[in-house]
């Protein structure tokens, strides 16, 4: 079983989850548990996966960045109900004598670790972001009988102490991307979306990510900027992905940004794309 609770986000770790199930079900039983319908819910079930859903109060649906901002009574209370919830993952996987559970996130994480511990089902982190939630990436990580980060960037958001306690249970396992056969003109019609002439050999640059400041774009642009002022290569930027809830209005600030560091007509933007 495979454990994510975002409910409407499908990006790149549901994506990557997604094919993963999906290779998966050739020789395995696979279920997506999450904690309410969304869009995550009716992508997943669309593509052949069947989705179990546990209903979770919206306050356990909302629990994880969520935290910080909670006073200690109404922290207090949203913990009893993510245990309750848990324990009910628990009895689901009792019942259906599911053999291992995913955690696509560390929200996820802290909704299946009770559950899984008393159900003595083996619990495997899928750990795929650098960003760290305080203490509570310690605490998941003594309930995960795998932590898996998807690079070794990846896995420093563990301090060096909780990786040393970890020991061999974290595993770095790079992503795998499905990956179709080449078209010969492929070069030539990226190029040619891009308004390059069939004879540039201006290096193309592609980034493909969601729009939001941790992915880097601000940097590399700038890096961009710095590079065309020293008169060396005279790189062309294709920027593949869209703004994800909450961050729209970033695509904007970025365009501002270019513009001010004067590569406006060197970045191209091509937004969210299928292949």
């Amino acid at each position: 079983a495979f454990l994510d609770a975002n409910l409407d986000a499908f990006y790149g770790g549901q994506r990557r989850m997604l094919v993963l199930m999906q290779a998966l079900l050739k020789n395995h039983k696979v279920t997506l548990v999450t904690t309410g319908p969304g869009n995550l819910s009716e992508r997943v079930s669309q593509s052949g996966i069947p989705v179990e859903v546990l209903a979770a109060s919206p306050r356990v649906n909302q629990f994880g960045g969520q935290l910080k901002a909670l006073g200690p009574v109404r922290f207090a209370i949203t913990g009893v109900e993510v245990a309750a919830w848990s324990l009910r993952f628990g009895s689901w996987l009792a019942r259906n004598h599911v053999d291992a559970v995913v955690a696509n996130d560390i929200r996820s994480m802290l909704l299946a670790s009770l559950g899984s511990r008393l159900a003595r089902t083996p619990l495997i982190w899928s750990v795929r972001d650098n960003v760290r939630q305080g203490r509570w990436h310690g605490v998941a990580a003594r309930f995960a009988t795998r932590i898996v980060p998807v690079s070794y960037g990846t896995a420093t958001v563990f301090t060096a102490s909780e990786r040393e306690q970890a020991g061999n249970k974290l595993i770095v396992i790079h992503n795998g991307v499905p990956v179709a056969e080449p078209r010969a003109d492929a070069r030539a019609a990226l190029r040619a979306q891009m308004g390059l002439v069939t004879d540039d050999v201006s290096p193309v640059v592609i980034h493909v990510g969601m729009l939001t400041p941790r992915k880097g774009h601000a940097d590399w642009f700038k890096a961009t900027a710095a590079v065309v002022a020293a008169g060396g290569v005279s790189p062309q930027l294709a920027v593949i992905g869209d703004e994800p809830a909450g961050y729209y209005g970033y695509q904007a600030s970025l365009r501002a940004l270019a513009e001010d560091l004067g590569i406006t007509d060197r970045v191209h933007w091509f937004g969210f794309r299928e292949d």
